[in-house]
């Protein structure tokens, strides 16, 4: 009986062993990084800007992605997703940056370049901004001046 449970086991668990897509890291084998791919749906606009951001593509090559970081390049505290949004309420130019950690501790980043513009100023309802036209209009009468 032993000898069949011994045959057993060596046809259960060695192919197992040898069909594992992912290569186990060890001291023939170093550590390959992760792939970090950021992706954002708007890239530009208008404050305040809602932004969602994404890392469909990373990858880590000979284990996994075990950690995701977004450090949204505005003095906003990071965020552990994968996938997140963020508002940026005032305007500038913001380098966003996913960290991605793998299962040997591997470490890779992407960036994203966010500008933010603001916004214009509002006319109060019932101001077609007339005043403004009669200024200019004098200024031009008077040369400029």
């Amino acid at each position: 009986m032993k000898p069949f449970v011994a045959l057993l086991l060596c046809l259960a668990v060695l192919p197992m062993i040898a069909c594992s897509s992912k290569r186990k890291p060890g001291p023939t084998q170093p550590n390959q990084l992760p792939i970090a791919v950021a992706s954002v749906n708007l890239r530009s606009g208008v404050a305040p800007l809602l932004v969602k951001f994404g890392s469909t593509g990373s990858s880590d090559p000979d284990g996994e992605i075990r950690a995701y970081s977004w450090n949204f390049g505005d003095g906003a505290p990071s965020i552990a997703l994968a996938f997140t949004s963020h508002t940026y309420a005032s305007a500038g130019d913001f380098v966003a940056t996913l960290t991605v950690v793998d299962n040997d501790n591997g470490v890779a980043s992407d960036t994203l370049h966010i500008a933010v513009v603001a916004a214009p100023p509002r006319i109060a309802p019932g101001n077609s901004g007339a005043a403004w036209e009669g200024r200019l209009s004098k200024q031009r009468a008077n040369g400029g001046n």
